[in-house]
């Protein structure tokens, strides 16, 4: 009882601060939504990854940095002969290729978590506000039983003053009137502490209220099964799709690099070209290009490392859409037994309530 009293006063503080900051409003369920979509900072920090993962997919390159050397020196004389070199580190294509790719992967995970974030954010939105319309409606039934309770007090009295029934009927009367405004003060309270969470979900300062007043019941659905396109089922299988890419990049990691080299550069003084000696003075002119290959000789074993290290990746990334298929289907199995516990509430409010009441007047 104690507890249950702490969590009132708790309730009560949120509903007075959220007064007190502003005046409640009314919208629909698809535009509270969308309000708290922008609102949200799970939502926006994914969207703002994304976009830093689309960089970060652009700055890789093909091309690695230029080398450019140039020395002055004695090579053939005792003047100052000149010598300029230009190389260029090519990354192998295909890796490049593997690169690119994983890094769309990437996006393509922070894509889906976004819309993950959004639709749990959309599901425990949709949750509060159908149970806050449900206790709209109740409370609407509540007081109209209120009243019928209200007629039967007074017919009682008049029976007890006239000696037509006991006076212990009134009193039993008089207790059901007081349990009934109990129930409407206790139903006041939950639909307030919907509207509570709505508002804090939704990153709001003041409360907004649903501009329905029925509750229309969604049809059941079928399939008691987890759909593969559910969004945690895709969202894990990017997870592994991406591990499997990661995979591939390690493998042929041992793939060489290219290197591209010009040089051009002096050598003043007498040459002999074709048997025929020349002089050349120290304008450069003699050129050569050259072509390497980057292998990784010295670093196998962290390259070794790095793959074994993505193959244990994928497998912590199998087990782990295995356990999320598992989670998934028994929170369906949840939801199905939660279900049909609010229909049954659903039915009894509307149908036993006011129907018990009418037979306490006709009695």
């Amino acid at each position: 009882k104690k507890r249950t009293m702490k969590n009132k006063l708790i309730i009560y503080f949120f509903i007075l601060q959220f007064t007190l900051q502003g005046q409640s409003t009314q919208m629909s369920l698809n535009q509270l939504l969308e309000l708290a979509k922008q609102n949200n900072s799970e939502v926006q920090q994914s969207i703002v990854k994304t976009q830093s993962l689309q960089y970060q997919k652009k700055s890789i390159a093909l091309f690695d940095k230029t080398s450019l050397n140039a020395t002055m020196g004695q090579n053939n004389s005792f003047l100052r002969d000149a010598n300029y070199q230009i190389s260029q580190n090519v990354v192998n294509p295909y890796k490049y290729m593997l690169q690119t790719k994983t890094a769309q992967q990437k996006i393509v995970v922070n894509e889906l978590e976004t819309e993950s974030y959004i639709k749990k954010l959309h599901l425990k939105i949709s949750q509060h506000w159908y149970k806050a319309l449900l206790y709209k409606q109740m409370k609407k039934t509540i007081v109209q039983e209120d009243s019928l309770i209200k007629e039967f007090v007074r017919i009682a009295e008049a029976k007890v003053k006239y000696g037509e029934t006991r006076p212990l009927e009134l009193s039993n009367a008089k207790i059901e009137a007081m349990n009934v405004q109990q129930e409407i003060q206790e139903v006041e309270l939950m639909y307030q502490q919907e509207l509570v969470a709505i508002a804090l979900l939704s990153n709001q300062e003041k409360i907004i209220e649903p501009n329905e007043d029925e509750l229309q019941l969604l049809p059941t659905p079928l399939s008691k099964n987890v759909s593969d396109q559910h969004i945690g089922i895709t969202l894990a299988n990017s997870y592994l799709d991406l591990a499997k890419s990661n995979t591939k990049v390690a493998k042929f990691s041992f793939l060489p690099d290219f290197q591209l080299g010009y040089t051009i550069q002096s050598f003043t003084g007498p040459q002999e070209v074709e048997g025929v000696l020349k002089y050349y003075d120290s304008k450069p002119r003699f050129q050569s290009v050259s072509f390497g290959l980057t292998l990784p000789l010295l670093n196998w074993k962290s390259n070794t490392s790095f793959r074994k290290s993505t193959l244990k990746d994928v497998e912590i990334q199998v087990n782990k859409l295995q356990q999320e298929k598992f989670t998934l289907q028994n929170q369906l199995m949840q939801e199905y037994k939660n279900l049909d516990y609010w229909q049954k509430k659903h039915d009894y409010i509307l149908n036993g309530l006011l129907q018990n009441a009418q037979l306490l007047i006709l009695q």
